[in-house]
């Protein structure tokens, strides 16, 4: 059980921050040196991890895993249709994308994402990005219809604690987040959280973009139409 906890220690320090050697992972992780080196050879034989010039970064085998989970989520199966049909029938024409995203640990993770040929960049590109709850609309509408002691155990106390106005807000708003210059200067969001038959949120629909300023108001067409598609997606998985 210990070379296992310490093997995924050895694999979240090298997605921090790829790629390492075995004695920059040891001080990033606390764990002594031969040991790390023992687990990256054996992490190599899976592989989940590469060497080169003594330098090692995470494997292909890493993605291989993360596709076997998203092969058998139900929402990443059922939400694209839907997303898609939410981007022809408020995005398109405009400079806004839509996205979906999952819960991971102590943050979200992007896995999808439908765009225009006017799409923000950086928005274009983070499908993938780890981003924190508490700083984004997609993180924040997920802690909104997360209990307090999942969000609480997600993010820390004192950073649930710091948000939790804000959450009773989305509440009060029927679970649709809304946020200026979420990814940079100009590039708004509004996210709305999507849960399973068990009451589990499992993601988040999300469209951002420019211009995206005049919705922010859980009155606006785009917050209704984000909020009726999460309502749908979860519809589709009770």
């Amino acid at each position: 059980m210990q070379s296992v906890v310490r093997a995924n220690e050895v694999l979240d320090g090298l997605r921090a921050q790829p790629p390492q050697t075995p004695r920059e992972i040891s001080l990033r992780v606390g764990i002594e040196r031969t040991v790390v080196y023992r687990l990256l050879r054996t992490l190599e034989a899976c592989g989940m991890v590469i060497e080169s010039e003594g330098r090692w970064r995470l494997g292909a085998g890493t993605l291989d895993l993360a596709m076997s989970y998203l092969d058998s989520s139900a929402f990443a199966n059922t939400a694209p249709a839907f997303a898609m049909d939410l981007h022809r029938r408020i995005a398109v024409g405009h400079p806004w994308l839509v996205s979906l995203a999952v819960p991971v640990t102590d943050h979200i993770v992007l896995i999808d994402r439908f765009w225009t040929q006017d799409s923000p960049l950086n928005s274009m590109t983070a499908i993938g990005a780890r981003i924190p709850f508490d700083t984004s609309a997609t993180g924040l509408a997920m802690l909104a219809r997360m209990g307090r002691d999942e969000g609480c155990e997600r993010i820390g106390e004192d950073r649930y604690a710091a948000v939790e106005e804000r959450l009773d807000s989305i509440r009060d708003a029927g679970y649709v987040a809304l946020i200026r210059d979420s990814l940079g200067p100009g590039v708004s969001a509004i996210a709305s959280p999507v849960s399973d038959r068990s009451g589990t949120v499992v993601g988040a629909v999300n469209i951002s973009g420019l211009r995206l300023e005049e919705q922010l108001d859980p009155a606006s067409d785009v917050a209704r139409e984000v909020g009726r598609t999460a309502t749908s997606i979860t519809g589709s998985l009770q």
